[in-house]
């Protein structure tokens, strides 16, 4: 099974929910975009909070606590949704960054994500 967290704001949750699913049910854990890694780096938080994790790299990680399209409006970096790698597995947990409908660029958003 797959299944994605999403979640508008942060602190509302996510990596909390994602972590017990991961504990409980044994999913292998990814967060494509990372925003805010500076102060919230949520797999390091999934290998704090469950035993024996396996994870998966983020795609891209920036620094801002916001959207991604404007974490990396600030930091110059371009973000082709082309080239975040979706991991193999049939039993994985996607945690997004924020709601389905924040976006990752200008014409990308999580539900488009999710939908890939």
């Amino acid at each position: 099974m797959q299944f994605a967290i999403s979640g508008i704001s942060t602190d509302v949750g996510k990596t909390i929910v994602s972590a017990i699913f991961c504990e409980a049910y044994g999913f292998e854990y990814w967060k494509p975009v990372q925003s805010g890694t500076i102060s919230d780096d949520d797999t390091a938080t999934i290998h704090e909070l469950v035993a024996n994790p396996k994870t998966h790299p983020c795609s891209v990680s920036l620094k801002e606590p916001l959207s991604p399209h404007a974490a990396a409006a600030i930091e110059g970096v371009v973000i082709n949704p082309d080239t975040i790698k979706i991991p193999t597995s049939s039993n994985l947990l996607v945690e997004m960054a924020g709601g389905l409908m924040v976006p990752i660029t200008r014409n990308f958003l999580q539900i488009d994500q999710i939908r890939k």
